[in-house]
């Protein structure tokens, strides 16, 4: 992303900063145990030489700030043989662990592959922490020949108006699971829903908004 691109981005995330603030003090006001959570993204082992090594500062300070959660948001890591040891540094973690799907984390093997690795029960779920709902999507789907088909072996790499899409099923899976919490809701996804990231948003992302 070029310099003045990411500081424009940067200022409009920044606006959106003090009304986030203000609607989670507002919500604290009955619950006044925050929620910690350390996050780390794009990791990219297989691609880079360092990946471990990142994952292993991560996980020593995710240890010493002891999160509700850590969260990995995608482009992590591929079904090979290779991340066996790359992934044992992740599961040391004794708390709660989330995974985000991502498009590369399918370039070299099935969406089911990488979930079985990492031990994801689900590719798009919810849950709560303190006074907060938190949903997961999966936007690694592709649409081919009018059917929403999920990423596998580098098959992302298409015209970008017929990928990163949220599957049918999900959306109405989201309206339900929406209907059921009245606790403040934060979405998470490797892709984004709104209009700022120039680096490619979800088609159907109005559908999720």
């Amino acid at each position: 992303m070029k310099r003045r691109t990411f500081l424009s981005n940067l200022a409009t995330c920044g606006l959106a900063m003090p009304i986030l603030r203000s609607y989670a003090n507002e919500t604290l006001k009955n619950d006044n145990q925050p929620v910690r959570i350390v996050w780390i993204t794009d990791v990219h082992h297989g691609y880079g030489t360092d990946a471990q090594q990142r994952l292993k500062k991560f996980m020593t300070f995710s240890d010493r700030v002891k999160p509700n959660f850590i969260l990995q948001g995608a482009n992590f890591c591929h079904p090979t043989p290779e991340a066996a040891s790359f992934i044992q540094v992740w599961n040391s973690f004794a708390g709660k662990k989330i995974h985000v799907l991502g498009n590369h984390d399918m370039n070299k093997g099935s969406k089911s592959a990488i979930m079985d690795l990492w031990q994801m029960q689900q590719p798009y779920y919810s849950f709560d922490a303190g006074a907060f709902h938190f949903v997961v999507l999966d936007c690694i789907f592709s649409l081919k020949d009018d059917r929403y088909v999920d990423c596998a072996n580098a098959n992302y790499y298409i015209n970008a108006q017929y990928r990163d899409l949220v599957s049918p099923e999900q959306i109405a899976w989201l309206e339900h699971d929406l209907k059921q919490t009245s606790k403040p809701t934060i979405i998470i996804s490797h892709q984004a829903f709104g209009e700022i990231w120039t680096g490619g948003t979800v088609p159907n992302r109005m559908l999720v908004r």
